[in-house]
């Protein structure tokens, strides 16, 4: 069978209900205060998706070893979040999950079960 359609996306308290494959998607916000002027973000958009690990791992080579060093502190007193989990987050606070998936072979004319 055809893997189905779906679109995620989160949506700010009263935001007006949109279709999310028709929504014209801005570019990612770039920071916390970007995504808190939109009423809706798309879940592809998030920052915990956007960090390239083999990037931060070659940051992390080319650093001396006390700068190595105090890095890996920081990272633990951060809590070891992984890289854009907090900011992503915090860019969710208070939205609400939406996922809308397209059935193109629902019959409309047999009533759901219930």
């Amino acid at each position: 069978p055809p893997q189905p359609e779906f679109c995620i996306f989160y949506a700010k308290p009263g935001a007006r209900p949109i279709d999310g494959f028709q929504a014209k998607w801005p570019q990612p916000p770039e920071g916390i205060e970007d995504a808190a002027s939109l009423d809706h973000l798309s879940g592809l958009d998030l920052p915990c998706y956007r960090v390239n690990l083999f990037q931060e791992k070659i940051r992390g080579t080319m650093m001396n070893k006390t700068d190595r060093e105090k890095r890996e502190v920081e990272h633990q007193d951060a809590g070891a979040a992984p890289p854009g989990e907090n900011e992503t987050r915090e860019m969710l606070a208070g939205r609400t999950c939406i996922v809308q998936v397209r059935m193109p072979d629902l019959d409309r004319q047999i009533p759901s079960l219930k």
